[in-house]
Parts: C-alpha cells; structure tokens; sequence
C-alpha cells in the first residue's frame, strides 16, 4: 500500500471537474468513434470518466476497489481498442495532474513514485478486467448469434420469418428499431416492424398499408442501398426520412439489401440507440444475417 496522505488526493479532488474535461477533451480528439458521438453522449462519457477518477483516487489512498465498481454497460458497442485506450488517457491525464500539484504542494519524489505505481497498475488490472469481459461478452453474442441464425435457417413459415428477422435484430443483435419492407412491383412494401422500447412505434408503422416507391434511377439512400446491393449506414439528421420513417436525430441507421443469388428480396431498416457507437463488427454481423435472411 502506497504511503500516500488524504490531502494529497484531496489536491486532486479539488481538480475533479477540470480533469474530466480533459479527458474528455483528448479521447474525443484521439479516438474517431467518439469524436464521431453525438453530443447527446457527452454526459453519460464525463459521468464513466469521473466515476473512474474518483475509483482511482480511492485506489490512491489505498482503498481498493470493488470488483464491477464502474459501470461499463454504458460502453456496450465500442470496441475493445477504443476503450483500452480511453483508460490509457484517462491514466495519462491523472498523472500529469499528480506530478502537477503534488511537485507544488511539495511532496516528496517518493510518494511521486509510489502514485505512479498505483495509476499504472490500476491501469493494467482494468484493461485486463475489461479485455476478459469483453471476451466473454463477444463468446455469449456468437452464440446467441448462431442460435438465430438456426433458427432463421429452420422457419419455412413466411409470416414468422418476416417476423422473427426484427426481433432477432433488436433482441439478439441488440438494436433499437427494425423494419422489413418486402419488395413488390417497384414498391418497398413494411411487412414486419420492432422497437425494443416501444411498441406503439411498430404498431404506427404497420397500422396502415403503405408503399414506397423505388427505382434505379433514383439517387435517394433507399436506391443506393437497395440496387446498389450494399449495406449504407448513417448518422440521422433532424427530420431526416428514410422511406415514410424518420429515424430519431444522432441515431445511426442501416439500409441493408436483402438480395439473395441477385433476386431482390427487400430491404432491412435497422437502427442503432442515440449515441450508440457502430463498428465494423456490427455491419459484419448485419451482413451475415441479411445473407441468411435471403436464403
């Protein structure tokens, strides 16, 4: 145990705020996926970031922490990189602060050391705590994953088939919203709808029979996705429509062609929670799942 005093760490405390901008401020500038959030994330961000100040000041004056003391559902979605070195800035930050005002207030080089040495560690038990839940979390999706995909394999029914696509993107893949349009005579046509959150929002959606328009020649997102037998994905825009949906503003979305052996089948609307990073790992997976889909 470092022989470190409270007022030491009470320096810092009194820094709290300033620290947690900075972090803040560096992950967004370092890192693409969450120089890309929107800022409606930012306060969930500064609420991990100061929670994990506050752990590592315990950790200072030698109180460990509890197993699962900081909340890392609230970074379901990144991925393991990205998160490894948001702890790495965040340890950066921290120290620079230490050596700052502890070298001011006067306190010995050795108590300098001995903080270094807890930051560090601490730093390595947290990447290696979160590198192992991350496994064990990406172990549990491949499994509920293939499950589903089994089971999409298996449905010879239509109607639940049309069904059983939504709820494996919003229960199994973990999105917000989705809605399967079944291609007809030029028209996408909603067959299927689902919010994990609300189902008044699926109800609306199906509640009357409508039909959008495509063609080739059309430049709009559905066009592009749809015949140009590609995956789009973008950040929603205020009052952005996609066909007659408007997707919630800062949520990603994904047009996703279903078009097996080059027969077009239809289109799968998927989107993401507000503030819900997306990584290449999600389009594989949507990928996957639409080429089983089309089967």
């Amino acid at each position: 145990m470092p022989p470190l005093k409270s007022p030491a760490v009470e320096l810092l405390r009194d820094h709290l705020e300033e620290m947690v901008d900075e972090v803040v401020e560096r992950i967004r500038a370092e890192s693409g996926v969450f120089t890309a959030m929107p800022e409606s994330y930012l306060p969930v961000l500064r609420g991990v970031v100061r929670d994990a100040c506050l752990i590592l000041f315990q950790g200072l004056e030698g109180k460990l922490p509890r197993r699962g003391e900081l909340d890392m559902r609230v970074l379901k979605g990144f991925e393991l990189v990205e998160v490894l070195r948001a702890f790495q800035v965040g340890s950066e930050v921290v120290w620079g602060w230490v050596k700052r005002t502890w070298r001011e207030a006067g306190y010995p080089v050795e108590e300098l050391v001995a903080a270094a040495e807890v930051i560090w560690n601490s730093y390595f038990a947290a990447a290696n705590s979160v590198a192992a839940e991350f496994i064990r979390q990406r172990q549990e999706s491949l499994k509920a994953f293939n499950s589903l995909l089994n089971r999409v394999r298996a449905v010879q029914d239509y109607d639940f088939l049309v069904r059983q696509i939504v709820e494996g993107v919003c229960e199994v893949l973990g999105f917000r919203r989705a809605v399967f349009f079944l291609y007809e005579h030029e028209m996408l046509i909603p067959v299927s709808a689902r919010d994990r959150e609300d189902p008044s929002w699926e109800e609306e959606v199906l509640r009357e029979k409508r039909a959008y328009p495509i063609s080739p020649m059309a430049g709009n997102a559905e066009a592009r996705a749809f015949y140009g037998e590609e995956i789009r994905t973008s950040r929603a825009r205020e009052g952005e429509q996609i066909a007659f949906l408007t997707p919630r503003p800062d949520a990603h979305y994904f047009l996703v062609p279903v078009n097996p052996r080059g027969s077009m089948r239809g289109l799968l609307y998927v989107e993401a929670d507000v503030g819900e990073p997306v990584g290449e790992r999600d389009l594989e997976m949507i990928g996957s799942f639409a080429d089983t889909v089309g089967l």
